[in-house]
């Protein structure tokens, strides 16, 4: 008998191996040249197989790039000092998650970012990646700080400026590479988003936090 921890290492694998032929497939031929019928033949797997996993070609041409640099992200961010402020512990793990100028995969989130910047069916996807790593970075955030993320503002603002700090960070970069160094940009647009989240939770958002009524 499979164990459920080996089978779902296997569905895991089966995942990663149909979004990364499909992104490669996007790198190599456009989105527009990109068909389940050669997403599955680049995998090894059916076309049921597939259904299983995606919807269509352009979320799994997503979660060839977004599901590993968010695993790589969110691994850092969990390795930071636990008494490091959290604002300094997401940009630290956002910037050693992005690679160095002059490697192979400087060069592939390039072109990465270009395919999805030039493609907008890939945009819903992309957000929907982006809100589920918010979550988990929110819910670190709390855990660090001893809040409550279902009643605190501070680290649902931390997580999502830093997502979305990041991603047009990334697109800036895209359309000009040569101009900055996409470390320093995220750097950059971080300290615009962050200004007053820097004074720390207490002084941004003096308690106690009520929600607003519906």
């Amino acid at each position: 008998m499979i164990s459920s921890g080996l089978r779902e290492h296997k569905k895991r694998q089966t995942r990663r191996a149909i979004a990364s032929a499909a992104l490669d497939l996007a790198l190599d031929a456009g989105l527009a040249g990109v068909t389940t019928e050669r997403i599955v033949g680049r995998a090894g797997v059916s076309a049921r197989t597939f259904s299983n996993y995606f919807s269509c070609k352009e979320e799994a041409v997503v979660a060839g790039h977004a599901e590993e640099l968010g695993e790589r992200f969110l691994a850092l961010l969990r390795s930071r000092p636990g008494n490091e402020p959290p604002r300094i512990s997401v940009l630290s793990a956002l910037q050693a998650s992005l690679p160095q100028a002059g490697s192979s995969r400087y060069d592939r989130l390039l072109e990465i970012m270009r395919l999805f910047s030039s493609n907008s069916a890939l945009s819903g996807f992309c957000l929907s990646h982006c809100v589920r790593v918010e979550r988990e970075v929110a819910d670190l955030v709390a855990g660090r700080l001893g809040a409550d993320a279902a009643r605190d503002p501070y680290p649902w603002v931390l997580a999502g400026t830093a997502v979305t700090g990041c991603r047009v960070a990334l697109g800036r970069w895209a359309e000009d590479p040569d101009a900055t160094d996409p470390h320093l940009l995220l750097e950059q647009v971080l300290s615009l988003a962050w200004g007053d989240l820097a004074r720390g939770p207490e002084r941004v958002f003096p308690g106690p936090f009520e929600p607003l009524p519906v």
